[in-house]
């Protein structure tokens, strides 16, 4: 809330929901329409750690440092919510300024090899896609604070300059 005073006015709920199908245990949390919602299965806490660090020791999420595996995916998902609203306030849909934010913070480190391998250094998934990159780079920098990756700490500067 600090960083962003208007995510909070933004987003209109933040809850629990029952997911079905492959969803029930492949997916943690979600975004959209202005909603933030975790997985109702994942709702214990050490069952949430065990599950995200198994996705930290393949690659695939970012380390969620101090916090706990429901904080790191809260972030995440703040992550998305944060793609919403700077789109919102710049005439763009999430994706538009998923891509934007990336690519901004790509070309202020200089960084090489393009954005998809430049990603891979936040995590696997971020290598998904922009709303994934910007997601996972949320996360690191909120679990990991100056231990986060660069590429993270670039995204969230850039976030922050809009």
């Amino acid at each position: 809330n600090d960083d962003f005073p208007g995510l909070m006015n933004f987003v209109q709920e933040v809850d629990t929901a029952t997911l079905g199908g492959r969803d029930k245990t492949e997916t943690l949390g979600f975004y959209g329409n202005g909603r933030v919602a975790l997985n109702s299965n994942y709702t214990n806490v050490d069952k949430m750690n065990t599950v995200y660090d198994k996705a930290v020791e393949s690659g695939f999420h970012p380390s969620r440092g101090d916090k706990n595996g429901t904080q790191a995916v809260a972030y995440h998902e703040m992550g998305h919510a944060l793609s919403d609203y700077i789109g919102s306030k710049n005439g763009m849909d999430i994706d538009q300024a998923s891509k934007a934010i990336v690519e901004r913070a790509y070309k202020a480190t200089k960084g090489k090899g393009g954005t998809k391998a430049w990603a891979g250094k936040i995590s696997g998934y971020a290598q998904e896609n922009y709303a994934e990159c910007v997601a996972e780079a949320v996360c690191d920098y909120y679990c990991n604070g100056n231990k986060a990756s660069s590429a993270s700490k670039a995204i969230v500067k850039e976030m922050k300059n809009f």
